[in-house]
């Protein structure tokens, strides 16, 4: 009986105690953590080849410069593609060619100088043929992935392309002293005259070298080309300080209105057209309060096409115009400015110096 009793407790006690540890020991009543495993990679797997990049959009050749002597020495510069082959070429004629830097800069100097008359400038630019390696081991499963890559591959070159815009240069005819004694008193040869123009017409010109100040100044604004198309759409252009405000008239009347940029440019491309005739241009700048603080004014002839008239018909000289271009818009061939010298001879001393106001016969086409 006592044995009983001993045995009881015993038990008792061992259950208290394995109750105690279980409401006060360590172990949690929480569920144990267990790590979980990386994920089992595929034998094969490769990471994900990053996307080439999207081809780069081509970059047509442009100008920035074009300084010419009056000896015809030349320094043309401009932009293109990085590594771009550029040629300058005159009406076709291969000046020189150069090849573009990693910033996409160019500059030439042509071995022979520009010959006395007008020349039409132009850019082409071409890529070299891009080599790429074909069976990129990156680009493969390791299972697969061969010992060494194939031999690399050459994609064809890209198209050559055009400038834009061509530049009209005029190098004056040099006028030899007749005697030692001349010589000494002569004055400074005339400068050459580089013009920016539309390959395909239309737009603005832009004026890169002119004799002294050039154009039609006024305390600082300077009225520099009048473009106009078949159709009577007219481009004005000029030069004025930085943020100067312009405003254009037409026989009086608001044609339009334009800023400077950064550079002092400006031009102004009114909506309306202009029609055939003779009319007065004036452009003024104004200040904040609205006031005229510089004005030049001139005669402005928008002459037709002459291909398809039997007539003879006159044309005024306009800033930035010289006999080539005044040419190429009546005939549509620059080189046929001889007709329009030989029809004006009595006013016309040097077909390279031409001003703007006088009145030319321009002879039919027929």
């Amino acid at each position: 009986m006592n044995r009983i009793v001993v045995i009881a407790g015993v038990v008792a006690v061992v259950v208290a105690l394995l109750l105690a540890f279980l409401f006060t020991g360590e172990p949690s009543d929480e569920a144990p953590t267990v790590a979980e495993a990386p994920p089992r990679a595929e034998p094969n797997a490769m990471p994900d080849a990053e996307a080439p990049p999207p081809p780069a959009e081509p970059v047509a050749p442009s100008f920035d410069i074009v300084r010419v002597e009056p000896s015809g020495e030349t320094v043309i510069a401009g932009r293109a593609a990085p590594g771009a082959e550029v040629t300058v070429l005159d009406r076709g004629e291969v000046l020189g060619t150069v090849t573009a830097d990693d910033a996409g800069e160019w500059v030439l100097l042509p071995e022979l100088p520009l010959g006395p008359g007008s020349h039409e400038l132009g850019l082409s630019s071409q890529l070299p043929p891009a080599t790429a390696l074909a069976g990129s081991p990156s680009a493969q499963p390791t299972a697969t992935r061969p010992a060494a890559t194939r031999p690399a591959g050459e994609t064809p070159a890209a198209k050559p392309l055009e400038s834009e815009n061509v530049v009209v240069v005029v190098v004056p005819e040099p006028k030899p002293a007749t005697t030692a004694e001349a010589a000494a008193v002569a004055p400074a040869p005339e400068q050459p005259i580089a013009l920016l123009t539309p390959r395909a017409g239309g737009g603005a010109s832009r004026v890169l070298q002119q004799p002294g100040e050039g154009g039609i100044a006024d305390r600082g604004l300077v009225l520099n080309a009048v473009d106009y198309d078949e159709a009577g759409r007219v481009v004005i252009s000029g030069q004025a300080r930085p943020g100067a405000l312009i405003y254009v008239y037409l026989d009086d009347k608001p044609l339009g209105r334009a800023v400077a940029d950064e550079e002092g440019r400006w031009e102004a491309m009114p909506g309306e057209r202009v029609a055939p005739g003779l009319h007065s241009l004036r452009v003024d700048q104004v200040d904040g309060a609205g006031s005229v603080v510089a004005r030049v004014e001139t005669p402005f002839s928008r002459a037709t096409l002459l291909t398809s008239l039997a007539e003879e018909s006159f044309v005024v000289v306009q800033p930035g115009n010289s006999l080539w271009r005044i040419a190429r818009r009546s005939y549509g061939e620059g080189i046929r400015y001889t007709v329009i010298f030989e029809a004006n001879r009595d006013q016309i001393g040097d077909p390279d110096l031409i001003y703007p106001g006088q009145i030319f016969q321009v002879p039919s086409s027929e």
